[in-house]
């Protein structure tokens, strides 16, 4: 059993076993996500609550008073609260059973998909709005009853509890990952062509010796591969629902056209061709308001997270974009 905590909850985890790699934790976890939990924590009257979800079906089980003496018990407290939901919520012995018996040892890792995370906290929210107007103590198997039983749109079978039956049932069962790669990165292919050919490139059509018009077809086929990439990218590793994939793809064209249009074909260029790109955005009415911008500023930030994903540019370089997108955006603001 993997359980993989924000950065708020992990302290809670101290005293149990701390995964040895990330990439294998949450490799492991992508091809069997019903082993598979994220966990957060609230404040009920001072008191910590241990919020554990599971990445397949989004059931949820609550731990009460987590505290610097009973985190010491935290694996048996986990295993006992899960098999006490699981009955309390009317499964069936022979379908736990087996499940609770595979489980194994509890090793703790950091917290990764942002779907059950998104969750998550709209589940916290509920629960404090919910604990706030009853006013009164509540059994937390009572309350993780009650957000078991909440439909989820993003659920296949609607509610958290329906969704664990089929999978404990066999009616669900986890798809091949040949995507993922041994370090638990999804495989995305790269079609487009290397940034220093584009660099070449962009050099001799500044001193003449290249005449854009050859290159077009060239230049859209080969932004259309990386946006094809990013696109996978953030549905895939990032999570991200469709209408968000979208808005940043379109954001990226935006980009990529401008690149083209000024003839610097490579995002990988100093700042300043970031503060042209901003002004630009600007000038011709694609960004009319602080959010749009805000938004564009964020898009290029996962972009550059996705190169780096992508072994494109490494930690420092990534860490050198987003200083230069910090730079660029204070400069444009400021004047």
């Amino acid at each position: 059993m993997i359980i993989h905590a924000t950065k708020k909850a992990l302290p809670l985890f101290s005293y149990l076993e701390q995964s040895e790699d990330i990439n294998e934790a949450k490799l492991r976890s992508n091809q069997n996500p019903l082993d598979s939990w994220h966990a957060n924590y609230f404040n009920v009257n001072r008191k910590k609550m241990l919020l554990l979800m599971n990445d397949a079906s989004l059931y949820t089980i609550l731990i009460p008073d987590v505290n610097a003496t009973r985190k010491k018990d935290l694996e048996t407290l986990i295993v006992e609260a899960l098999a006490n939901q699981l009955k309390v919520d009317g499964f069936k012995a022979s379908l736990t059973q087996p499940y609770l018996d595979q489980l194994g040892q509890v090793e703790v890792a950091t917290g990764y998909n942002r779907k059950v995370t998104s969750t998550s906290n709209h589940f916290i929210y509920m629960l404090e709005g919910y604990i706030y107007s009853e006013g009164q103590s509540i059994k937390a198997s009572k309350l993780a009853s009650w957000l078991n039983e909440v439909p989820v749109s993003s659920l296949k079978h609607i509610s958290p509890i329906r969704e664990l039956q089929a999978w404990l049932s066999g009616e669900e069962q986890v798809q091949p990952k040949e995507e993922l790669s041994l370090e638990g990165k999804f495989i995305i292919d790269k079609k487009w062509d290397d940034f220093s050919l584009w660099e070449e490139r962009s050099e001799k059509v500044n001193t003449n010796q290249l005449n854009p018009l050859r290159i077009e077809n060239e230049y859209l086929s080969h932004s259309g591969y990386l946006i094809a990439g990013f696109t996978t990218y953030l549905e895939k590793e990032e999570r991200l629902s469709e209408k968000v994939v979208r808005r940043h793809a379109n954001n990226i064209q935006y980009f990529m056209d401008f690149l083209f249009r000024d003839a610097i074909y490579s995002p990988l260029r100093d700042g300043s061709d970031l503060m042209s790109y901003f002004y630009w955005l600007i000038d011709y009415g694609i960004v009319t308001s602080d959010n749009e911008f805000n938004r564009q500023i964020t898009t290029l930030k996962k972009f550059y997270t996705f190169l780096f994903y992508m072994n494109v540019i490494d930690k420092e370089e990534l860490a050198d974009k987003k200083e230069d997108i910090k730079d660029a955006k204070e400069f444009v603001l400021e004047y």
